[in-house]
């Protein structure tokens, strides 16, 4: 969460913010990423409701979300706007 208090920061008051952030909670790895041998992912996210909440919480509205389907997964989409 730290992160978008220094984005929100960089913005201009009415600046937009394009994210993709995960869709669902998981922490995990992923072998051979992208087709790599031996390329292992580590991955570490929380779920798209959380992602909005702490948007919301540092005075971010959230304008539009999108499932962006992968596999059986996926990420979600998020245009937020600093409001002040």
């Amino acid at each position: 969460p730290a992160l978008f208090d220094h984005i929100r920061e960089w913005l201009q008051p009415q600046g937009f913010l394009m994210a993709i952030v995960g869709a669902g909670a998981w922490t995990g790895t992923e072998e051979n990423w992208l087709d790599v041998a031996q390329a292992t992912m580590y991955w570490s996210h929380a779920d798209a409701a959380t992602y909005q909440a702490w948007l919301t919480e540092r005075g971010f509205t959230i304008h539009k979300t999108r499932l962006i389907p992968e596999g059986t997964g996926g990420h979600t989409l998020l245009l937020a706007q600093r409001t002040s």
